[in-house]
């Protein structure tokens, strides 16, 4: 049985780890997933195209035969526009594009909020999450602006939102389970209020105010916020746990900082929400 799935990556608006409600916004940069299970294969190995570690993706395939019980092993094989560990849902979107080519192989059908749930489950197990990060998988999902309630694995709103993005990517990676969680919750009453905005749909004051207390709690550098803020864009942020920044439209200097991305908020998805 062979199966194919793809998913996209996000950037945010609030980052969930401090309160455990977020935000975050679909991208157009694409992870695929290819499957092949076989009942004469005894394990399941991977590969990511371009070199990498195909633990993440192996782990998904492995809790699928687990959950439904198949008689054998698989090959699993990832390709991604994403960079990793680079705060814009790598992690999400290939647990996400993993899930839906095994869904795809096996012929199941499951709603993009259980995907998103399962999804969340997979990465606390797996250690790449610290929040499960719901709110990221559900927006890889079904495209948008979507908020989001990760404890209660449940959508706030969603929104369709036409923007340009710019999105800059420094050197370095930091992977978001191993991050200080201690010093990320304690900057909760400040990100209590960007959240507070957010669901007001005051979207780039949101981000504003997610972006400085992220980047002090991570340790990360605040000027390419400011250099976004100089130049009149106010819609700008540390994306996850960093070390890219993403901006609601366009930063002429960030790239003294690395490498710089343009892009646009993906109101598509790849599988449509059904409001509860």
């Amino acid at each position: 049985m062979r199966g194919r799935g793809f998913a996209y990556g996000a950037g945010s608006i609030v980052n969930a780890i401090a309160t455990f409600k977020g935000a975050s916004f679909a991208l157009p940069l694409k992870t695929e997933v290819f499957v092949e299970f076989g009942e004469d294969l005894k394990d399941v190995s991977g590969e990511v195209e371009g070199g990498g570690n195909p633990f993440l993706i192996e782990f998904c395939v492995r809790e699928w035969i687990k959950r439904f019980g198949y008689n054998g092993g698989a090959f699993v094989k990832i390709s991604s526009e994403i960079p990793q560990a680079s705060g814009l849902k790598s992690s999400s979107a290939a647990v996400n594009a993993t899930i839906l080519a095994c869904m795809n192989a096996f012929g199941v059908e499951m709603s993009a909020v259980e995907v998103a749930r399962w999804n969340a489950e997979i990465s606390l197990k797996a250690g790449v999450s610290i929040t499960g990060a719901f709110d990221d998988a559900i927006t890889s999902l079904v495209g948008g602006v979507v908020i989001s309630d990760n404890k209660k694995g449940e959508v706030l709103k969603r929104r369709e939102i036409e923007r340009e993005v710019q999105i800059l990517i420094p050197e370095g990676k930091v992977e978001s389970g191993k991050v200080d969680v201690e010093r990320c919750r304690s900057i909760a009453p400040v990100i209590e209020i960007a959240f507070d905005m957010a669901m007001k749909e005051r979207f780039e004051e949101a981000m504003l105010i997610n972006g400085f207390p992220y980047c002090s709690a991570l340790k990360l550098s605040t000027e390419p916020i400011i250099q976004a803020l100089r130049e009149g864009v106010r819609g700008v942020t540390l994306s996850g746990t960093g070390p890219s920044y993403v901006a609601w439209g366009e930063v002429r200097g960030w790239g003294k900082y690395g490498r710089v991305i343009k892009s646009y908020v993906n109101n598509r998805g790849v599988m449509k929400y059904e409001e509860s």
